[in-house]
């Protein structure tokens, strides 16, 4: 059986040279409706395709400072080892940022000295904190890491700060927030939260933001700066991703079980993710617009369960955007999650990690093909059946890390997984001949 060690070794050999074009992205997970046992697992992506990790989650919740959740994930290169930053909440209700160490971006060994940040009992962030983005300047020193993130004072205003490191492990954070709702618009005047990972084009830092007004519910927002201990400027064209609050119907007739009609077509893009909600029940679905003309809806896919008049037709982020992860590379890309479009209907959540693209990182189209990003299929009893969030690309280096998986099935089925150049690859070797 020499021959097939063989034939799998110079294989794998050739594959991992061509891996530069795919990403693996970490991921927020969960199965309760509360919000609450959140875990962190990984989608792979390969060209068009996205495919979740099938031993999924790699980080799970359960020690006293992440109890109730592991989640917002922040992955990348220190030395030889890959760190994920991540948010922990523990049983009184408190968030801290916690760390967890890999070899192989799969197997992860939560730091004994968690949680590395965490309220302090006074300032800004004073009763605890989350959500940490980390920026490496690649300059050996004191600052080398310069971490963004978001705290909480003991008044409950949410805030984003500073903090730097030396080697990873130890913070120092700035006495005050440097993004507040200090001179916020109304959209954001109330929370502030959630910054994306940190790109620099030439002299220039660009931090995306979550903001929050109850009249508004969530989106997104922009701020730019020189230098990290300097001033933060809020574009004067945010937010720059809102929700599709106009994106909403009434069913006024069934036509059949994939067509009905409603007052304004118009309001919905074809291939528009819409939960569709029963008026009787509370019960609805997700499907995807696949035509709209002249008050007539057609679905993508047949209904599941049935429908009576009266019942609403609304897009997937008709309430709530956040949670936003972006890259630059020839053009703009943000991963964001939408959720919240439930509430009004169910008073339920379900959290979707969606695509958006841009040429000047301030106007924003949704790619209603590439939405959702990663694969919601609400699949029972699964980790993440029911929230999918947080979605988040490795920051690595170009360098092999490890070949994590090489199994053969009965079959001769060879599934071959890397994780290199921020690249995490599946593929499949078929129908190869028996010598």
């Amino acid at each position: 059986m020499k021959w097939k060690s063989l034939i799998i070794l110079v294989l794998g050999v050739i594959l991992i040279s061509s891996c530069n074009n795919r990403t693996v992205i970490y991921y927020s997970g969960s199965n309760d409706e509360k919000w609450k046992d959140y875990s962190i697992g990984i989608a792979i992506k390969d060209g068009d395709e996205i495919i979740k990790y099938e031993n999924n989650p790699v980080l799970v919740n359960g020690e006293l400072y992440d109890y109730t959740m592991a989640k917002d994930s922040f992955v990348l290169e220190i030395g030889d080892r890959l760190f994920m930053y991540y948010s922990g909440h523990n049983s009184v209700d408190c968030h801290t940022i916690d760390l967890a160490e890999s070899n192989d971006g799969v197997n992860w060994i939560k730091y004994e000295g968690n949680p590395i940040m965490k309220g302090d009992g006074y300032g800004w962030d004073a009763k605890q904190v989350c959500r940490p983005s980390i920026y490496d300047t690649k300059k050996n020193g004191d600052k080398r890491y310069r971490m963004l993130y978001t705290g909480q004072s003991e008044l409950g205003i949410w805030s984003i700060g500073y903090a730097y490191s030396a080697n990873g492990y130890e913070w120092i954070s700035s006495e005050e927030p440097v993004i507040s709702i200090e001179n916020s618009d109304e959209w954001d005047n109330t929370i502030i939260t959630s910054p994306s990972n940190i790109v620099k084009r030439s002299n220039l830092y660009h931090v995306y933001y979550s903001g929050y007004n109850p009249k508004y519910g969530w989106q997104i927002g922009l701020v730019t700066f020189e230098d990290f201990e300097g001033e933060y400027i809020k574009s004067e064209y945010n937010p720059v991703l809102s929700p599709r609050k106009d994106a909403k119907q009434t069913i006024l007739n069934i036509l059949s079980s994939d067509t009905f009609e409603i007052k304004d077509s118009e309001v919905f893009n074809n291939g528009e993710l819409v939960f569709i909600c029963d008026k009787e029940s509370k019960g609805f679905e997700l499907n995807r617009i696949y035509d709209n003309r002249e008050g007539i809806i057609v679905l993508e896919k047949d209904l599941k369960m049935e429908y009576s008049a009266g019942s609403t037709i609304r897009s997937w982020m008709n309430r709530s955007v956040a949670w936003c992860d972006v890259r630059y590379n020839n053009k703009w890309e943000m991963l964001f999650t939408a959720f919240q479009a439930l509430y009004e209907d169910t008073g339920k959540d379900r959290r979707i990690v969606s695509y958006a693209y841009s040429d000047d990182g301030i106007n924003w189209v949704i790619d209603y093909a590439k939405s959702p990003y990663i694969p919601y299929e609400e699949i029972e009893g699964s980790w993440d059946e029911l929230m999918i969030s947080d979605g988040r690309i490795a920051e690595l280096d170009n360098k092999l890390v490890k070949v994590i998986q090489l199994i053969t099935n009965p079959n001769l089925e060879v599934k071959l997984l890397v994780f290199k150049n921020c690249n995490l690859h599946q593929i499949k070797l078929v129908n190869y001949t028996r010598f």
